[in-house]
């Protein structure tokens, strides 16, 4: 009867209070966890593939160290390092490029120069530049670091 009386009469209001700052409590200690779990994810600064981790279970990585490469595959760049002295000042920005990769001879594809490098390099005693080429389009079976032939049209 006592216990029926109890639960007649609904809940004191400390209990109700009690409860309160306990739901209070739970909701700081979720909070925290979810600040601290924020803290150890790895997040890309864009939507890409996954290329490469380098990262075990368990291991401490540090800041400044990186520990995975990705792929951004949106747009295919391919870069060319052989552009000699000679050539490089017929390479202009915009020039159209075809571009052949040594894995797929049966795919033919053309791009745009974007970029060329105003700073060259000795390789062997000869001074090469750096261009990079935008593909207008990609193939799914285009993988990072294959080689390729360039053709430039000036």
């Amino acid at each position: 009867q006592a216990q029926l009386d109890l639960i007649a009469a609904g809940s004191r209001p400390e209990d109700i209070a009690g409860a309160l700052a306990d739901l209070s409590n739970a909701e700081t200690l979720l909070m925290q966890a979810q600040i601290t779990l924020a803290d150890k994810e790895l997040r890309a600064p864009f939507d890409g593939v996954l290329a490469s981790l380098d990262l075990r279970l368990g291991q401490q990585v540090s800041p400044a160290l990186p520990v995975a490469q990705l792929a951004d595959t949106s747009a295919w760049l391919v870069e060319t390092t052989d552009l000699t002295e000679l050539d490089v000042v017929h390479v202009p920005v915009g020039a159209s490029v075809a571009v052949e990769v040594d894995a797929l001879p049966d795919l033919e594809l053309t791009g745009t120069v974007i970029g060329v490098k105003s700073f060259g390099v000795n390789v062997l005693g000869d001074i090469t530049y750096k261009a990079t080429i935008r593909l207008q389009e990609a193939d799914p079976r285009l993988l990072w670091n294959m080689t390729a032939a360039v053709t430039i049209e000036p």
